[in-house]
């Protein structure tokens, strides 16, 4: 169509509808503004106009046009800069998170005394989940994901900081005997008359021959 326009202003360079008919097809189909401008100022060009020319208000008009696509391209160009940097900070916060979430899972783990058993399940909830989404590579979820982790560490930290150390098994007083295992009898007890040794106990040898019973009379 541009070329069927172009032959029409060679062959009529008056014709005013093949200058406007150009220029429209170009601002508003092939949105190259700067051509459809060039036509304009070839109309102008071409004749005598007055201020009051159409064609004016027409170049106007191109210009605003011109201007809002600019304008639409900066902002597109600015949503995709935004897009790129933050599917960066989202990676790079991903990566931050694999390790603090080791980390947390350790401290629940070795601090597990220090927690409400209810909130140990609520924080064991969040970081399966944020492993998950560690482990499936899901950046798009790290900003919402590390928002629920920053909402428990504090509470995490103050368990921590204001608990004392498990306590350690008591150690026997110096001299006691250990308990018996299961089976064994405490060193120095007999064992009931008529009783088994228990169950597991060694003999610590072979059965004993019943006696032999004593020899009649009469035999001499």
């Amino acid at each position: 169509a541009g070329q069927l326009y172009d032959e029409i202003i060679k062959a009529d360079p008056q014709s005013e509808l093949a200058y406007f008919n150009a220029a429209i097809l170009h601002e508003r189909y092939t949105r190259d503004f700067n051509k459809a401008l060039r036509y304009l100022q070839a109309y102008v060009d071409s004749r005598s106009v007055t201020p009051d020319d159409p064609v004016f208000a027409k170049i106007n008009e191109v210009n605003a046009a011109k201007a809002a696509d600019e304008e639409r391209k900066r902002q597109e160009a600015e949503r995709k800069r935004q897009e790129e940097e933050r599917r960066k900070r989202n990676e790079e916060l991903l990566k931050n998170m694999s390790v603090k979430v080791t980390e947390l899972q350790g401290t629940m783990t070795a601090k597990a005394h220090c927690f409400d058993p209810d909130f140990a399940d609520e924080v064991s909830m969040i970081l399966e989940q944020a492993g998950m989404v560690v482990e499936m590579g899901e950046a798009e979820m790290a900003a919402d994901i590390q928002t629920l982790l920053d909402g428990y560490i504090p509470s995490i930290e103050d368990s921590v900081a204001g608990c004392a150390e498990a306590p350690a098994p008591e150690a026997p007083p110096e001299g006691a005997e250990l308990p018996p295992e299961d089976g064994e009898l405490p060193e120095g007890a007999a064992l009931p008359e008529g009783g088994e040794a228990p169950a597991g106990e060694e003999t610590g040898g072979t059965e004993e021959p019943a006696p032999e019973p004593p020899p009649e009379d009469g035999g001499e």
